[in-house]
Formats: C-alpha cells, sequence, structure tokens
C-alpha cells in the first residue's frame, strides 16, 4: 500500500530540460541502475537525454515536495513521431517511451501516474 498520498504525485510534461531538471534525471538514472543492475533506459534515449535537442520528445517528471525541495522521483521519455510520418494510417509507426521510479519510490503508484501521462501524450489529437 502507497505510504505517499495521490496528492503528492506531480507529473509534469516537458519539452526540454534544464541543467537542474537533467542532473536530477541523471541522478535518477543512476540510482535505478545502481539497485537494478542494468541501465535504467536504453543508449539511444540517454543520448537523447544528454543532447536535449530532440524534436518531437516529451520529458515528464514524477515529482515530490514544492518549489526548491522539489526532488525527481520518476521519469519517463516520450518519442512521438514526426508529423507526416504515417503514424495515423500505420500502427507500426508509433510512440514509444520508456519509464523509471527512484528505487525508494517504487510500489508508490508512481509508474501509474507516469504510464497514465504518457497514453495522454501520446494519443492522437483531431
Amino acid at each position: 500500500m502507497s505510504t505517499e498520498p495521490a496528492t503528492s504525485r506531480h507529473v509534469r510534461v516537458l519539452d526540454g530540460l534544464d541543467a537542474h531538471q537533467l542532473s536530477s534525471v541523471r541522478r535518477l538514472l543512476a540510482a535505478a541502475q545502481e539497485a537494478d543492475g542494468t541501465a535504467a533506459v536504453n543508449e539511444q534515449t540517454l543520448l537523447a537525454i544528454e543532447a536535449g535537442d530532440e524534436q518531437g520528445a516529451r520529458h515528464l517528471l514524477g515529482t515530490t515536495g514544492a518549489g526548491g525541495d522539489e526532488a525527481v522521483v520518476a521519469y519517463a521519455h516520450l518519442d512521438l513521431p514526426a508529423a507526416g510520418s504515417g503514424a495515423d494510417i500505420d500502427p507500426l509507426v508509433a510512440a514509444s517511451a520508456e519509464c523509471v521510479v527512484h528505487p525508494e519510490h517504487r510500489r508508490r503508484g508512481w509508474g501509474g501516474a507516469l504510464l497514465r501521462r504518457l497514453l495522454d501524450e501520446s494519443a492522437p489529437h483531431p
């Protein structure tokens, strides 16, 4: 059962990461890799996060706290298909995503919160 109230799970969607957010995501990825014994995201996603200039990408940050006390405890990287890629007619051209939750915050609803936002963000809009 979750020890964090539902109101404490904030997921923001960003087109890019500032230096502080990038540092927070790096720490999250390192903590997950240390706990799991494997990279938290694939190399393509890691390179995209570091480059910061990937068109069509969205960064979802799950945070606790507010203001200066805000901590990134969950992250998702969403790749959206480029306009004109045929995603509207070809099911093989679709959005893809990778998610990671800090080991100390797992089994508290963060993965579900990220997934709900990913589905909202990747749904086709008329």
